[in-house]
């Protein structure tokens, strides 16, 4: 490994010299600033524990509809350590790291079901949830926002869609929870357990309520979603169906919380475009795209390269993981002007977000989060656009997998 310097700062690269690589934990604790560093560089690093990031946002955008990248099967969860258990059991079935024809068949009843009359049908409400959370506040009292708010708009959500009692949704928030560390670097060995059995509570849970269905079928979501599998003559195991089912739960809470958060942060420490939303709540979704813009609720998507690939001037060779930086894309000066600026007013917001991915893994859950993110953000406007921070601004973490924010209070 050869070192030089830039800014300031110690540059590592390859043997050959001809490719940057990132230190793994210098990019888990400041994202922004490291990606910034290297993406003048090079659109593409090594990462110091193995595999490859891609930081620049049109080798991204190309790379997501690449058939020489495919998706990762069981392989990101293996190389940290987890090759048995609950969790194991359930990557291995899940859509989202899978290709077609697996990719197709797990995701098809979904297609059919989490149609967007649902989601538009659901608006009233989450507006009504929004409102009624607000209910529970005391003006004066600091409340912590993301347990109090940004946590139940989206658990709640998915409860009322999947038929879920109310009761039930603090104990599968928090389930939740621990079964997403496993997409980040959060967490060590000692975490695993509690992971391990969080998942397993999670697909136990899912399974008792898909046989309830089965045995006094509704009108509801589960209900056609198993209408759906049965018609279907190379339809879902019964350990598949449990599986998607528990991963929108999963992806559905954990991502719209963070975005949850996080749009509400940004705008209190953006004061003027707060108060721009308070008097015209029609900016509630410039506001929404330029959040997810800006802290995007998912670090990375992770790809195995199925060949060789040219990125930028170097070549990826077959058979490695590369980690496509959506946090990095979307500050990527190519892209955007200003784009370390949270601006909801700028004129290049994208039309199509990133923060959802792209090509045939395109989040299925995104015109929902669309929902939560608007519907509430125009509910806590107009009923308190006095709302402000309460001590210090809240801390982001991470670039790999879901993201976190922690320590948001806020009080009116």
């Amino acid at each position: 490994m050869n070192e030089a310097a830039t800014d300031g700062h110690p540059l590592r690269c390859t043997q050959d010299g001809a490719m940057p690589i990132v230190l793994a934990e210098e990019l888990e604790a400041d994202p922004h600033t490291v990606c910034a560093r290297y993406r003048t560089l090079s659109p593409v690093v090594a990462r110091s524990t193995g595999g490859f990031v891609v930081l620049g946002a049109a080798e991204i955008d190309a790379l997501l509809k690449d058939d020489r990248l495919c998706a990762t099967k069981t392989a990101a969860i293996r190389a940290k350590g987890i090759t048995d258990g609950p969790l194991w059991e359930f990557y291995k079935l899940s859509m989202q790291v899978w290709d077609d024809p697996e990719h197709r068949k797990r995701r098809a009843p979904f297609t059919r079901t989490f149609a967007l009359r649902l989601i538009e049908q659901t608006r009233p409400m989450i507006r009504a949830l929004a409102h009624r959370l607000i209910d529970n506040w005391i003006q004066g009292r600091p409340v912590d926002f993301v347990d109090g708010f940004a946590k139940q708009i989206p658990a709640l959500t998915i409860a009322h869609i999947l038929g879920m009692p109310e009761e039930d949704v603090p104990h599968f928030t928090t389930l939740s929870y621990e079964a997403a560390r496993v997409t980040g670097f959060n967490w060590g060995p000692e975490d695993l357990p509690l992971m391990q059995e969080s998942c397993r509570q999670m697909v136990s849970s899912v399974q008792q309520m898909l046989m309830d269905r089965r045995n006094r079928p509704r009108e509801d979501f589960l209900s056609r979603y198993l209408a759906e599998i049965e018609i279907k003559a190379d339809g879902l195991s019964a350990e598949e169906a449990v599986t998607q089912i528990v991963l929108l739960i999963v992806a559905g809470t954990e991502t719209t919380r963070f975005a949850e958060a996080v749009l509400v942060s940004l705008l209190m420490q953006h004061r003027s475009q707060w108060d721009a939303i308070c008097r015209n709540p029609e900016l509630a979704p410039r506001a929404v795209r330029e959040a997810l813009r800006f802290e995007p609720s998912v670090g990375t998507i992770g790809r195995l390269s199925a060949e060789p690939v040219a990125i930028g001037g170097h070549v990826v060779p077959a058979g490695q993981l590369i980690l496509l930086s959506l946090l990095s894309a979307a500050r990527d000066e190519r892209v955007y002007q200003r784009p370390g600026e949270f601006d909801i007013m700028r004129e290049d917001l994208p039309r199509t977000n990133i923060s959802f991915g792209g090509g045939m893994h395109r989040c299925l859950g995104e015109s929902l989060a669309l929902a939560e993110l608007e519907e509430s953000l125009i509910a806590l406007t107009r009923r308190i656009p006095q709302l402000r921070l309460a001590g210090a601004q809240p801390q982001i973490r991470g670039h790999s997998g879901v993201r976190r924010i922690e320590g948001m209070q806020v009080v009116w």
